[in-house]
């Protein structure tokens, strides 16, 4: 497999942690326990920073180069594309409205779990349909010239939480990493 196609579904894999942070903190907002408003903020701004602006543009860059080369499960690739925009608004709103909390502002709690309900939800979704149906595909039909030409456009961000670490940046998520017991091994 081609190392810029690895190197998304690791993403997924590590996003998928975080995913289940996200679920497990909006589960006490939910019924008043405790959470952790800080790192709900720290992970938002991760999938801001590092899925929106580094993952999904590599992924659109490969989706582009497989319909310029077929027509194969063309459907699915323009739904994940529409996707990428999409989730990129719903993860902008969440953390605004999770901004709100932070600083007072006055946002209805019922909204703010609804709308990263809707983000995770769909996020699960979109990394199924990706994994699932296009991954596979794009593997076999790409050839190495079109794999050294998308590694030569791809973002070159390294990844600020699994990748190349920034404990500054992302406090409450690495002191979240470091203290859950099934979480530990980041």
């Amino acid at each position: 497999m081609q190392a810029l196609l690895q190197r998304l579904i690791l993403d997924h894999k590590n996003l998928t942690r975080l995913l289940e942070v996200l679920e497990r903190q909006l589960d006490d907002f939910h019924v008043g326990q405790e959470h952790d408003l800080d790192l709900l903020y720290e992970l938002m701004d991760y999938v801001e920073s590092y899925e929106d602006q580094v993952h999904h543009p590599a992924e659109d860059l490969i989706f582009t180069r497989f319909k310029e080369i077929t027509d194969e499960k063309r459907v699915a690739v323009e739904t994940l594309e529409d996707q990428h925009r999409i989730l990129a608004d719903m993860t902008r709103k969440f953390r605004n409205s999770l901004q709100a909390i932070i600083h007072e502002g006055v946002v209805l709690r019922h909204e703010v779990e609804a709308q990263g309900r809707a983000m995770l939800k769909m996020l699960r979704q979109h990394m199924d349909l990706e994994e699932g149906e296009v991954f596979g595909l794009i593997g076999e039909r790409l050839d190495a010239a079109d794999w050294v030409a998308l590694e030569a456009q791809a973002p070159k961000v390294n990844d600020p939480i699994f990748g190349n670490p920034d404990p500054a940046r992302f406090r409450a998520l690495f002191r979240h990493f470091t203290q859950a017991p099934d979480l530990r091994h980041l």
